[in-house]
């Protein structure tokens, strides 16, 4: 990992000092020390960042490069990565989420032989990594991990209405049902946030259905399955949840399991 990260380190730093060469005509003075930047959301296990520092203090007691990392909220990524692109500064490195490295990828340098390295030691990028991160033939991001959908339950509180754990979309509507009469309903959020598309997506898919074809240009979301997934959360909602979902962040559904929900989704941490 160290020696991965060093290499996409230098890499980047090297490109950003060539741009300062070309826009001032003054070489960086030798001995100076570099420094990159790093942008990347706020973990919502706080020792994950306490252990990113510290890879941070590795790399730069290897390298003699200081690196700053700067944590935001997930939710203000988006907008920071349009304000830094519309004013063409900002971070050398960014943690970018799902599709984001389609949106921006004009802004990102190829990191094709970064993956293939990693490929030789690890194996072949899994295919979601590859979907998401390599755009139209290109590595715009190197993967870093990848978190399966399962849900979260609390197991006290099934048996406590002698329900067994579901194992259909039509076994969690029925036990949802009777949870939210116990003042336990279910938790799955219904709006714009990351939460929600990482849970409506992984449904849509076990449903059968897809949103675009393999060859990444035909639109399929228009379809009996999308249909069926859409009647799924509507009885959901008005059956099994609260109103409440529909403005939940990409941490209410931590917080609710540990306090009211029965059942929640999104990797709750």
């Amino acid at each position: 990992m160290s020696s991965l990260t060093r290499r996409h380190f230098l890499t980047t730093t090297t490109g950003a000092g060539l741009a300062g060469v070309l826009a001032t005509g003054i070489p960086p003075v030798r001995g100076q020390q570099r420094e990159i930047s790093y942008l990347c959301w706020n973990n919502f296990a706080p020792a994950s960042d306490k252990k990113l520092a510290e890879i941070g203090q590795r790399f730069t007691k290897d390298t003699g490069i200081k690196i700053k990392i700067d944590h935001i909220n997930a939710e203000q990524q988006p907008a920071k990565y349009a304000s830094e692109v519309q004013t063409q500064a900002g971070h050398d490195l960014v943690e970018m989420r799902m599709h984001f490295p389609w949106l921006y990828e004009p802004q990102l340098i190829d990191v094709s032989d970064i993956v293939a390295d990693l490929e030789k030691k690890y194996g072949k990028a899994i295919s979601s990594a590859q979907e998401t991160a390599r755009v139209k033939g290109t590595w715009r991001a190197v993967p870093q991990y990848h978190a399966m959908f399962v849900a979260t339950y609390r197991e006290d509180l099934f048996k406590k209405a002698s329900l067994k754990i579901p194992e259909t979309w039509e076994d969690l509507y029925v036990a949802g049902k009777e949870l939210k009469k116990m003042g336990h309903p279910v938790g799955i959020p219904i709006n714009q946030n990351l939460d929600s598309i990482s849970t409506a997506g992984p449904i849509l898919w076990s449903l059968g259905g897809i949103e675009v074809d393999k060859d990444g240009k035909t639109v399929r979301i228009n379809s009996p399955q999308t249909a069926e997934l859409i009647e799924w959360y509507r009885k959901m909602f008005r059956d099994c949840m609260e109103p409440e979902v529909l403005s939940w962040d990409n941490a209410s559904n931590n917080q609710s399991i540990t306090t009211r929900s029965a059942l929640t989704s999104s990797r709750s941490r």
